[in-house]
């Protein structure tokens, strides 16, 4: 068996890695911990500057702006109920919603929808994947945990921790395959509709 990229690291690049991952640490404090993406002119200058591949670097931020995905997955635990919501925004021909909340003692589950007229779009023609963020007073991690779906039709599960107890602006992205995101919205939405009255 050949020898891993591990096992050839013999530590002349070590402080750069070390720089590398401080400046991480400080894009994400500089950035609130919300996620953003340099557009793709940006990406075109740097790569053309650092002689580096657009694609690459279009992979990395992608990969920093996914942290929560590489983080364990949160169990919802401490059922307190479910909470009908009806949050649309429609553009292209394609209605996105927020159908519905359900509140845990330890995080929050939303279930996001989206839908098209079959006769004019296939959701999977290219492939769609969506990030959301939540953001508020409190820093909110995102997981996608669950999804289904056809051509004309997709529904996605994310559960946020810790749960939400505040105003929160819900924002929304959709990517198409590997490309940048595009077609961000968001909502703003008052504590009061998402969480249980006791």
């Amino acid at each position: 068996m050949g020898d891993s990229n591990q096992d050839r690291y013999d530590g002349s690049t070590e402080s750069i890695d070390r720089e590398i991952c401080a400046l991480i640490q400080k894009r994400k404090q500089l950035s609130n911990e919300q996620t953003a993406s340099p557009t793709p002119e940006k990406l075109n200058e740097w790569a053309h500057t650092y002689e580096l591949e657009k694609e690459m670097l279009n992979a990395l931020f992608s990969t920093i702006e996914s942290e929560g995905d590489f983080k364990p997955i949160v169990k919802p635990k401490g059922y307190l109920g479910t909470v009908p919501l009806s949050l649309f925004h429609e553009e292209n021909e394609i209605i996105y919603s927020l159908t519905a909340i359900q509140s845990y003692k330890n995080a929050s589950v939303l279930f996001f929808q989206v839908a098209s007229n079959p006769q004019k779009q296939n959701l999977q023609e290219p492939m769609r994947t969506f990030e959301l963020t939540i953001k508020g007073t409190t820093s909110y991690v995102t997981q996608l945990t669950g999804g289904s779906g056809g051509d004309a039709m997709f529904n996605h599960r994310f559960v946020i921790s810790p749960a939400i107890k505040e105003d929160v602006t819900i924002s929304v992205r959709e990517r198409f395959g590997e490309g940048e995101c595009v077609t961000p919205f968001e909502w703003k939405v008052d504590k009061q509709a998402l969480i249980m009255n006791k």
